[in-house]
């Protein structure tokens, strides 16, 4: 495999460039019930189910330090619930991150139909 290093990028059909450092680390995006499951993802080795409502993102590679910013969403596609809230869960490490979701502040926990976290930040 060969390693192209370059500053900025621009895809095929795009009129506009970014920074690389601008791209995405590692996303996921999986469904939190029954038997977790990822639908898609980019650099995330695997995922565990820790309990009802919080999980653990597990990195393919690691990142360089653990001050990458972590963004996420969470929701369940039959339920009319907007007080939907994906947070992270303890301190993020270099190649793992928790997150927990809940509806609102009093139903608590719960395990979505559908959840995305996407981290930025530099690769070790």
């Amino acid at each position: 495999m060969s390693t192209v290093t370059v500053t900025n990028i621009k895809a095929t059909g795009e009129t506009a460039s970014r920074a690389v450092s601008g791209v995405a680390a590692a996303w996921v995006n999986f469904n939190g019930t029954g038997t977790v499951a990822i639908r898609d993802s980019l650099n995330v080795s695997g995922l565990v189910d820790d309990a009802t409502g919080k999980y653990t993102i597990n990195f393919t590679s690691n990142m360089a330090n653990d001050d990458y910013s972590l963004s996420g969403t969470c929701n369940n596609f039959s339920t009319a619930n907007n007080n939907r809230v994906f947070n992270p869960l303890g301190s993020p490490a270099v190649g793992s991150v928790g997150v927990v979701t809940t509806i609102g502040s009093t139903v608590g926990l719960f395990d979505p139909e559908n959840t995305s976290a996407t981290i930025h930040g530099d690769l070790s």
